[in-house]
């Protein structure tokens, strides 16, 4: 990195990921030793309020003053700086432990009559969510927010005042169609992690019911000590079920393969249930693959398509129905089902389009909106 700008210009460096767990905190104390080992005065700085690792790297847990208490002004920086028993490496660690909640009371965020700083400036803040989850977080951010937007009519779950719905952001350019991937037309293929909320019993009992052998491909991976303990459950559904040469638990791919993987089923299948905004579901469509959904709410994209594609949650003979429906078409139905689906992504759930609503969302004086259920599509609109 010391080679990659001019000489004494690199002076500071940011960790950081997308998701948690790869590696950020193990990366940024390393190289921080490497640094100050070289000889180079290094601060290294804990700026995870949530789960913060270096003070518990270097001081044994200690409680200390760290970043928290000199973002509330409760101490200079030089007084919050802690020195290690590395020569020239010194840390500001996170500091006091309900960091989060306390700067959101600094922010006036817990204070009744608080005023938001950033809306203040004239800073516009919009947050997005889309999970059933109501956690204090996000009672939080939207007391905080200008707006809220969301991808599905009922996937925020909190108070309809502030929010509109903007769809999701598929890149339809990577989840795209292909001419040159052969279908295989009695492959059922369902991504996605391997959780409860997923509802793969009824899929499992659905293929059971299917008069004709067919391939279910299970794509995805676990995700902690619950999530294994589901997976033996499934594993034992498929024994009882006799399911064991049509069934296949494959793990999750890349984003770059996985477009692949839905090009070659005849038909992909979601069943998470209503409020929850699952991309995958998106994905095979914009793949132009037919996709049978158990939410409601994909009722807008799915389009002419809904009464075919759509099944009752946890209902597995009425999926089973849906399923034989679908894979008794010829190839040159599903791909023309599936060239409407796509259409749809790309009109209402595309990359661009979502980039466009959330600049319109972040607009210096956002018109007054009424959000409502449409009387005909129970989508939710905005009245401007």
């Amino acid at each position: 990195m010391q080679f990659t700008a001019p000489e004494d210009r690199l002076r500071t460096l940011v960790f950081t990921s997308s998701v948690p767990r790869e590696g950020k905190s193990f990366c940024a104390i390393n190289h921080s030793v490497a640094l100050a080992q070289q000889g180079y005065r290094t601060l290294l700085i804990d700026a995870d309020l949530r789960l913060p690792s270096v003070g518990k790297a270097f001081l044994g847990g200690e409680l200390v003053a760290g970043l928290s208490d000199v973002l509330r002004n409760h101490c200079a920086v030089e007084t919050a700086i802690s020195l290690t028993s590395v020569e020239n490496l010194s840390i500001l660690s996170r500091g006091n432990p309900r960091a989060r909640l306390l700067l959101a009371y600094d922010a006036g965020v817990l204070r009744t009559g608080g005023t938001n700083p950033a809306r203040a400036s004239g800073i516009p803040l919009v947050t997005w969510y889309a999970h059933p989850s109501l956690t204090l977080p996000i009672r939080l951010a939207h007391v905080f927010s200008n707006r809220v937007v969301t991808s599905l009519p009922s996937a925020y779950p909190y108070r309809t005042d502030k929010l509109s719905v903007i769809g999701q952001g598929i890149d339809t350019a990577l989840f795209a169609p292909s001419s040159h991937r052969e279908v295989d037309e009695d492959m059922i293929l369902c991504v996605g992690r391997i959780s409860r909320v997923k509802d793969h019993p009824t899929l499992l009992r659905a293929v059971a019911l299917l008069r004709r052998d067919v391939r279910l491909v299970i794509l995805g991976a676990t995700a902690g000590a619950k999530d294994e303990a589901y997976a033996r459950e499934l594993q034992r559904l498929v024994a009882e079920l006799r399911l064991e040469e049509a069934v296949t638990f494959a793990p999750s791919v890349s984003s770059t393969e996985l477009p692949a993987r839905y090009r070659e089923c005849a038909v992909h299948v979601n069943l998470t249930p209503a409020r929850f905004g699952d991309k995958v579901a998106w994905e095979a469509m914009s793949c132009a693959r037919p996709c049978l959904v158990a939410n409601e709410d994909f009722r807008e994209t799915l389009g002419k398509h809904s009464a075919a594609l759509s099944f009752r949650t946890g209902d597995a003979a009425d999926l089973a129905q849906k399923l034989t429906a679908l894979l008794e078409q010829t190839e040159q139905h599903r791909a023309a089902v599936g060239a409407d689906l796509r259409a749809n992504v790309e009109r209402l759930h595309s990359l661009p389009r979502l980039a466009d609503r959330i600049l319109a969302e972040l607009s210096p004086a956002p018109p007054v909106r009424a959000v409502h259920e449409h009387p005909l599509s129970g989508e939710v609109a905005c009245a401007r």
